[in-house]
């Protein structure tokens, strides 16, 4: 196993000749969280000896700041899924992709206008709450990866290199940022801003939440009929016990611990085996 962070670094490792299974990494702190063994790292153990990896994820990055056809990350996208002078001459044999979840909260949650402010809320409950601009900014996240899905079909290199993402697990709103001991450096992205900007109270938040990441789950898996060698694996579920979120299982409000990205990372192994896309 070996894991690069930049091009020059992979070329390198890749002309070693001792890695079997190319696998290319793109998104957000799901595949480059700092503090815990993310998705990225929980996929590398499950063949260590074997997979070479180029993780060009970004902490903080959105769907559209690395699918937008005018940005800087797109471009470089394509050079290595599509152009043999900079990417694998063979192409990738598994690409991965972890974004959108920061399209949909953060401050673009707050500034936006997702959600149907409490007063005006009327009997109003979960899915009913969220507004067209919620379900517009989805319908934009799932249009920029059928962009890059439609330019790997079409790549001479990869045409044939299946492609993984997952939805996002529940998750309790809370108040809980990233935190490194006892030192804490946010108040979390999530509850603070249905607290602060809707006023939704705490009994209906997890159901809003809930139905927030259904519609982003639902319209990115739709992309599945599309393009066949593409997989959007249901990890909704997979971090609840009773039917609730584990909190044993979050390192904040918004990322897993490791244990709880290994349970993720299984689900996304195990449904792209049964789906005939997982390479080891």
């Amino acid at each position: 196993m070996a894991r690069a962070t930049n091009i020059d670094d992979f070329f390198y490792l890749d002309e070693e000749g001792h890695y079997g299974t190319r696998m290319l990494i793109e998104g957000d702190s799901w595949t480059h969280h700092p503090q815990v063994n993310n998705l990225c790292g929980q996929i590398e153990e499950f063949k260590s000896h074997d997979y070479l990896m180029l993780n060009l994820s970004t902490v903080g990055d959105t769907a559209t700041e690395i699918f937008d056809t005018s940005g800087k990350q797109v471009k470089k996208l394509k050079k290595l899924l599509g152009n043999s002078r900079w990417g694998p001459s063979e192409g990738f044999h598994l690409i991965v992709f972890s974004a959108g979840g920061n399209d949909i909260v953060g401050d673009d949650l707050k500034t936006n206008g997702y959600v149907i402010p409490w007063t005006e809320a009327g009997n109003r409950r979960g899915e009913k709450l969220l507004t067209e601009e919620f379900d517009e900014q989805v319908e934009k996240v799932a249009n920029h990866y059928r962009g890059i899905l439609e330019f790997i079909r079409n790549s001479e290199l990869n045409s044939d290199t299946p492609v993984i993402t997952h939805g996002y697990s529940y998750l309790k709103p809370r108040r809980v940022g990233t935190h490194l001991g006892p030192f804490s450096f946010s108040d979390g992205w999530v509850k603070k801003h249905l607290d602060d900007v809707y006023g939704i109270p705490d009994r209906f938040q997890y159901d809003l939440v809930c139905a927030m990441l259904d519609r982003f789950y639902e319209a990115l898996s739709e992309l599945e009929s599309e393009f066949d060698r593409f997989l959007v694996a249901d990890t909704r579920r997979v971090l609840l016990k009773n039917g609730k979120p584990d909190l044993r299982l979050w390192h904040d409000e918004i990322h897993p611990n490791s244990r709880g990205f290994r349970r993720v990372a299984e689900a996304l192994r195990s449904q792209a085996t049964t789906k005939g896309l997982w390479v080891d």
